[in-house]
């Protein structure tokens, strides 16, 4: 789980950021808050939710929400948030 996270936050944070691969990554972390239990799936859940909340580009918040389901209790709206 870390090293997911520490790639999207290179990746996001460099010059040209690669939104391609911080979407896998998105979907991984989602993976991982689904298949785990405890600590991991915790860490998971909470990056998502860091990153649907936080200062990110609207796709990749959109992309995090939906990974925890959290998309409506936030109040995106899908065309806004994928445009």
């Amino acid at each position: 789980m870390p090293v997911i996270s520490r790639v999207f936050e290179e990746e996001i944070d460099g010059d040209a950021p690669g939104y391609w691969l911080c979407k896998k990554c998105i979907a991984a972390l989602g993976a991982v808050h689904f298949a785990l239990q405890g600590a991991r799936a915790s860490d998971a859940a909470d990056f998502l939710r860091q990153v649907a909340t936080g200062d990110y580009p609207n796709q990749l918040k959109w992309e995090a929400a939906v990974e925890l389901g959290i998309e409506d209790d936030l109040g995106f709206d899908e065309d806004e948030m994928t445009a």
